[in-house]
């Protein structure tokens, strides 16, 4: 009986031991898998030093949603404590044949390893090389503010950050964009006092940036202007002038060009009451009195709307310009014209250009 029962323990703790060596090498085996960056490919110069004008929205900046980086499998134990394990010759084969295996699966990847100096672009693709979504986050420190403003020109420095968190930073670092937002090659008009600003340089370079409403001013055109007037294909609504003066007057948005351009502006309804004899050039009237041969160019500019002039005396009207020295091109008025005059002679009346009758 005795003899039996010793029996039946030996083949209990064979049996446990059997087991345990198996749960143990299940539970030597489990282990998490991390994705670790190790290494960006680098962008290109003109990427990582961008330099933009004035008014380049974010959008428009090279900020690459995507970058290459060179991706490992780090694998740690979910359980560092110690098992005993006695093996069973079975369970010895059983484990040769493991290393074995993990052996040559160690040795295939060393063979497809990426060399240090490779990138997707010049080596093979190989499996650790992953495209990563990124973020692109602005630097307060060395930026001209807390955020980019295309309208303040200055430096803006952009740092990268991992959009998921699929993959931890080992020795990687990630890449940063530094943009240099230049002053504009023009003064930018975005205002009614922005535009009578132009007075204050006759010579200067001018863009208008986006529409304006002109129908609470009573408008005074900005005399002797010979500089360069960009209107941006934006609109100057509701052009509205008031003259007491018996004249000759010159009304429009400018008057007394010389040696001026003006381009890809549209004006969009004009009203206009004077006491007098009157030379009316929706975007400018008359030459520089000094300069008869001062010609100015009109290119790409169109007159819309109404356009309702009432005068006591007589009546030169341009859709586009009035007087002598007009170079225009690729100008033209669909605008529904009605003039009121008590005076004898009306010219130009549903034309681009009038000029001087009264001489």
């Amino acid at each position: 009986m005795k003899q039996f029962m010793n029996r039946q323990l030996v083949l209990l703790l064979t049996g446990f031991i059997s087991v345990s060596g198996t749960l143990s090498l299940g539970m030597l085996s489990y282990a998490k898998t991390e994705k670790e960056i190790v290494r960006f490919e680098e962008l290109p110069d003109e990427t990582l030093s961008q330099e933009v004008v004035c008014g380049t929205k974010k959008k428009e900046l090279d900020l690459p949603k995507y970058l290459y980086a060179q991706v490992e499998d780090m694998t740690e134990s979910e359980d560092d404590d110690s098992e005993i394990w006695i093996a069973s010759s079975s369970d010895a084969s059983s484990v040769s044949t493991v290393s074995a295996t993990s052996s040559n699966a160690q040795s295939r990847a060393a063979s497809k390893a990426t060399p240090a100096n490779a990138t997707p672009s010049d080596a093979d693709w190989t499996d650790d090389w992953k495209r990563v979504r990124v973020n692109w986050v602005l630097d307060e420190s060395f930026s001209e503010g807390d955020e980019y403003d295309e309208t303040v020109p200055g430096v803006y420095v952009f740092e990268a950050e991992l959009a998921r968190e699929k993959y931890v930073l080992g020795d990687a670092e990630l890449p940063r964009i530094e943009v240099v937002v230049t002053a504009p090659d023009c003064t930018e008009i975005y205002t009614v006092e922005d535009l009578k600003g132009i007075s204050d340089d006759l010579s200067g370079t001018y863009k208008l940036m986006n529409d304006l409403d002109l129908s609470d001013e009573d408008w005074t055109p900005i005399e002797d202007f010979h500089g360069v007037f960009d209107g941006g294909n934006h609109r100057i609504n509701n052009l509205t002038m008031y003259c007491d003066d018996e004249g000759p007057v010159y009304l429009g948005l400018f008057s007394h060009d010389s040696h001026a351009e003006f381009k890809n502006l549209v004006i969009h309804n004009v009203t206009c009451h004077v006491a007098g004899e009157v030379y009316i050039g929706c975007i400018s009237s008359g030459p520089d009195e000094s300069d008869s041969d001062g010609s100015s160019v009109f290119d790409h500019c169109r007159l819309t709307g109404d356009c309702i002039i009432h005068a006591e005396g007589q009546v030169s009207f341009g859709g586009i310009a009035s007087g002598d020295g007009k170079d225009i091109s690729d100008c033209r008025s669909t605008a529904n014209v009605e003039i009121t005059s008590l005076g004898t002679e009306q010219a130009g009346t549903s034309g681009v250009v009038a000029f001087d009758i009264f001489k």
